[in-house]
């Protein structure tokens, strides 16, 4: 790099500022061999010529190809979001195949090498617990339990206590709310909250009772759960929605206003309360109005048979016969954390020799109201009515 040369013959130095946008021409004193270098150093620190003002980097970016197929993420990149450390813009089909194979069946073998996966978890598939696709109406509408309901009946899918991997990707924080404030000296809680890498590794270690994926089977998760991610489509724009927000796109003075609207449109982290047990077991939670044995009878059969019915991950069968419906409607009201209240409220945890366990229904996932809607559907069939659940 050159910071000086000398012209003899005007006995001058010239001096080309570094980010500057001129030069300084001053006369060269030969009497002091350290001159030019002084010089130089001053003019970068006290030369009053102006700075050149940066100019935005141009993006190869044009809105009018806005569809409802674009991701959600890859449009608010292309707006100026900065990419989430997560985020990945391409993933082969075949990395997208192994990593959705790991979560329904718990293994795959690597996309590149052929070589065969062992188990994440000898106990629980990650769909155990989650779904993979959107569970409700609104994605900005994520507390809603009853709405959770509606939508698991309506579309066939069930109502379980982890949080959707739709839209997973497209989060800022996992483990949030209370398994921040109950597990907050946890460190691996901590790293989890801020990346997703972690959460996934913390769920199939704590959570399913299993191990670490190796680093291939990390990155197929990644690229399944990238292939749920959000679209434009997903957050309900109308035509006229479509085309405004095309148009206003053109204009980057638009950008942040567009990216903060957007992100209003879906839920950043899944929300987690968790519950008590009544302080009455035996006149249960209060609720307004009485409980719905019809409402109960979809708890049971979207929730609890998930896991209790035939293909279910639990060793504890629900089969419809006379002696199941009066064993659950007899451990309602009891005050022990082994009662239903306890179960879905507090879950259980893995313990020496029995490491599956049930985890808990936060309030997000079943509110109160459907806890006694359960109660009544339960205590309707131990009685003999002649209603059975669908398995």
């Amino acid at each position: 790099m050159v910071f000086y040369r000398r012209i003899v013959e005007k006995d001058e130095l010239i001096v080309p500022s570094m980010k500057y946008s001129c030069n300084k021409v001053v006369p060269l004193s030969s009497t002091f061999p350290f001159f030019p270098i002084l010089l130089t150093i001053a003019c970068l620190f006290f030369c009053q010529c102006k700075k050149p003002v940066l100019k935005n980097l141009q993006r190869n970016f044009d809105p009018t190809t806005l569809t409802s197929k674009t991701p959600v993420w890859q449009f608010l990149i292309e707006l100026g979001h900065e990419k989430p450390t997560h985020y990945t813009d391409s993933i082969e089909e075949k990395w997208i195949v192994a990593g959705q194979e790991i979560v329904t069946r718990g293994k795959s073998v690597h996309p590149v090498t052929g070589a065969g996966g062992a188990r994440i978890s000898d106990y629980f598939y990650c769909i155990d617990c989650h779904n993979t696709t959107r569970e409700e109406g609104s994605l900005a509408r994520v507390s809603d339990p009853a709405e959770k309901l509606n939508y698991a009946v309506a579309n066939g899918i069930p109502l379980v206590p982890g949080s959707t991997f739709a839209g997973m990707v497209n989060r800022e924080s996992w483990y949030n709310g209370d398994y921040a404030k109950k597990y907050r000296f946890s460190l691996s809680v901590r790293a989890a909250r801020t990346s997703l890498e972690k959460a996934i590794e913390l769920c199939s270690t704590e959570c399913s009772q299993g191990r670490n994926p190796e680093p291939w089977e990390m990155e197929a998760m990644m690229a399944y759960f990238h292939s749920l991610q959000w679209t434009i489509g997903d957050l309900d724009l109308t035509g006229a929605d479509l085309a405004e927000l095309k148009r206003r796109a053109l204009n980057p003075e638009e950008h942040d206003a567009i990216m903060a609207e957007i992100k209003e449109k879906y839920a950043l982290a899944a929300p987690a309360t968790f519950g008590e047990m009544p302080e009455d077991p035996k006149t249960g939670y209060p609720i307004e109005g009485q409980a719905n044995a019809a409402s109960g009878k979809l708890v049971f059969e979207k929730s609890c048979l998930h896991c209790h019915g035939a293909e279910g991950a639990s060793e504890h069968y629900f089969g419809d016969k006379d002696s199941t419906w009066k064993e659950l409607a007899r451990k309602f009201p009891g005050s022990s954390k082994k009662s239903i209240y306890g179960l879905l409220r507090l879950g259980t945890h893995p313990e020496d020799g029995k490491r599956p366990y049930m985890p808990n229904f936060t309030k997000e996932r079943m509110s109160e109201q459907q806890i006694e809607d359960l109660r009544a559907y339960l205590e309707e069939k131990a009685k003999g009515n002649p209603e059975t659940p669908e398995d």
